[in-house]
């Protein structure tokens, strides 16, 4: 018989591990969300489309438009395009997917990601990521930490694996480690939900949208489980984007926070953590018991928030109380 054990703050039961059989799941309907076709490596038109993306100001859906006026001005424009990281690693971009647009035409997506990884991580460090997806920011910290460095990331969705091990070999990346596994707070199995019509990069736990769909299975295991002594000592920086269970990752990482005291960069969006059972304040608790200051990025300054004053949907940047003066110092010394 498998025994049922609740995956914390989830309304989803898991298996318990030794139920468990490495899956081969890809549901049917991934097929429209995944592309097959060729990559363009340079458009025409490119380099005009961004000169006006440069002059215009932010509205909802200019990332569409742009690819709209690129195709009108004609060439041989895919759904895969090349951008090159100008630390040097090249990635293979879907134009179906919009933070994939705005890094495209734009040369970012989450700027508070970007600066988190060039300015804190160092040649050396250990970066630990969790929802690795198609590995663009996984390539970022790559050359970051250097090959004296290390990166492990976790991806419980076997297509976006697939896509990121593409991009590491692009790249030639021997520092990488790409993981089968989804993070939490206890040992289990787990359904990977997708969201209808959202690029594969947005895959929880749990079905948090009405629409979401089973697109895959994998095993649950803790951080610290994952990570040998020495590699929990030297961690330097976590990011968590695994679409609403960063808190049960984050349980399961306790003894790595206590052993390293590394910088967290956690999503956070009200609607997904509603569906594991907690909320942004109970994230911001957590994070303060552990004597952590949570930051966030506001035109392009990070501000001390709390958890009256975050958005519904944001990033958090988690600092070790110890380390409040170094991050000034990382903030003050960034362009």
């Amino acid at each position: 018989m498998t025994r049922e054990r609740k995956f914390s703050g989830t309304c989803g039961a898991i298996k318990s591990a030794h139920t468990f059989e490495p899956p081969n799941v890809t549901s049917p309907r991934l097929t429209h969300m995944i592309s097959t076709v060729a990559v363009t490596p340079s458009p025409s038109g490119t380099r005009i489309v961004r000169l006006i993306a440069s002059a215009l100001p932010h509205f909802r859906g200019r990332d569409r438009a742009l690819l709209l006026l690129a195709r009108t001005l004609g060439g041989a424009w895919t759904d895969r395009v090349t951008f090159r990281w100008p630390e040097g690693p090249e990635l293979l971009l879907d134009l179906n997917d919009v933070g994939h647009r705005s890094l495209y035409f734009f040369g970012q997506d989450e700027p508070d990601l970007t600066w988190s990884i060039r300015n804190i991580l160092r040649p050396g460090d250990l970066f630990v990521e969790a929802g690795t997806s198609v590995a663009l920011y996984t390539s970022l910290a790559a050359a970051r930490v250097g090959p004296t460095g290390r990166v492990i990331g976790f991806e419980p969705l076997k297509t976006a694996r697939l896509r990121a091990n593409e991009q590491i070999a692009r790249n030639r990346f021997e520092n990488v480690r790409i993981v089968a596994v989804a993070l939490g707070d206890e040992l289990g199995e787990a359904n990977v939900y997708l969201f209808d019509r959202l690029p594969i990069g947005h895959a929880s736990l749990r079905q948090v949208s009405p629409h979401a769909f089973v697109a895959d299975s994998c095993p649950v295991r803790r951080l610290d489980s994952e990570l040998s002594a020495d590699e929990r000592a030297k961690v330097r920086l976590i990011k968590l984007d695994v679409e609403g269970s960063e808190l049960p990752a984050l349980k399961g990482a306790e003894d790595t926070l206590a052993a390293s005291r590394p910088f967290v960069f956690v999503e956070c969006n009200q609607t997904t953590m509603a569906g594991f059972g907690y909320g942004a304040a109970d994230l911001i608790a957590w994070l303060r018991e552990r004597d952590m200051r949570c930051f966030r990025w506001t035109a392009g300054v990070w501000l001390q928030v709390d958890s009256n004053r975050v958005p519904a949907e944001t990033n958090l940047l988690a600092v070790p109380a110890e380390r409040v003066a170094e991050f000034a110092a990382l903030t003050a010394a960034s362009p």
